[in-house]
């Protein structure tokens, strides 16, 4: 199972399951070193509760390269504002 840090809050990170459709925390300092936002997970489901087993890197490069094509599509095709200053 994968999860993506989704955000921080407080001295929480919050992490997204998509394939469960739920998110849990865990406190910051549970995080593998080199977590930040973004970064995907391999996920352990142990009775109701989850736990990190590891950065996912291939998952996280793949995503962030997906990001990125996108970011650059939109920059390229950007029109300006319709409205006046």
């Amino acid at each position: 199972m994968k999860g993506v840090l989704d955000r921080f809050e407080g001295l929480d990170a919050v992490i997204l399951i998509e394939e469960e459709n739920e998110e849990f925390t865990v406190p910051r300092t549970k995080l593998p070193k080199g977590s930040s936002e973004g970064v995907w997970f391999h996920l352990i489901k142990e009775n109701s509760t989850y736990h990190i087993q590891s950065i996912d890197v291939a998952a996280t490069e793949e995503k962030s390269s997906a990001n990125a094509t996108l970011m650059e599509n939109l920059r390229k095709n950007k029109k300006g504002s319709k409205f006046k200053r």
